[in-house]
């Protein structure tokens, strides 16, 4: 667990560019934590429930303080309160303020922000500590989800010949805890930089009849979609 304690204070993904294509209104959600902005831009979209699969025990405490700070901090002073909370250790990755409101609905307009902090005030997220890589934890998922964000964690799997079985036994084991037409947000593509061994990720879909598809998010980034058969 120890190389899993870090926290991105805010997302480094453009989340306004795929979360949109997701219809999330009225869904339940399955997401990773931490930064919280996934759950976050999920629950401004009207998802039904969120829930937090994630191996770090401490994003719970970080994101209750994050709503804390979202209840009682206007959206111009939120970047510069959460970045300077002191009880947790950073990732270095922690984009300009400008940057931040376009990659966050929530941070595009004072609507938006209000609109959150009345839906904070309103709902709760459910909080799982587990491993996305064991497939056995997924156990303790308690509930079938609508839409899953699984931002770039797969992009940590190790680089070898057996990854793109990995991924799909991950797809397989999760899809058991999916309604029918789930929909996975598999991989977050950073620019043009694939995740390493992604082709083989690729073709081992392709051989087994799942189909990818590729999202853009800006001029830049991509996400990859997937569909529970």
């Amino acid at each position: 667990m120890e190389g899993f304690q870090k926290i991105y204070p805010f997302t480094t993904e453009v989340i306004s560019g795929y979360i949109t294509k997701m219809d999330i209104e009225n869904k339940s959600v399955l997401t990773l934590g931490s930064s919280c902005d996934q759950a976050l831009n999920s629950l401004l979209l009207g998802a039904s429930d969120v829930t937090i699969f994630d191996i770090n025990e401490r994003v719970r405490y970080f994101y209750e303080l994050k709503k804390k700070l979202i209840l009682s901090t206007s959206r111009e002073e939120l970047i510069h309160e959460v970045i300077n909370l002191n009880q947790f250790q950073y990732f270095e990755d922690i984009f300009s303020y400008n940057d931040l409101m376009k990659m966050n609905l929530y941070l595009q307009n004072d609507e938006n922000y209000s609109k959150l902090q009345n839906i904070l005030n309103e709902k709760t997220i459910n909080f799982i500590t587990g491993n996305i890589f064991d497939t056995k934890e997924y156990s303790k998922l308690n509930d079938k989800y609508d839409r899953v964000i699984l931002s770039n964690v797969l992009e940590h799997l190790p680089s070898d010949l057996e990854q793109g079985k990995t991924v799909i036994n991950i797809y397989n084991e999760l899809s058991k805890y999916l309604n029918n037409d789930a929909l996975i947000e598999l991989y977050y593509l950073y620019g043009s930089v694939n995740p390493v061994g992604f082709s083989k990720v690729v073709n081992e879909f392709f051989k087994q009849d799942i189909l990818l598809e590729k999202v853009s998010c800006d001029e830049s980034d991509s996400a990859i979609f997937v569909k529970k058969r």
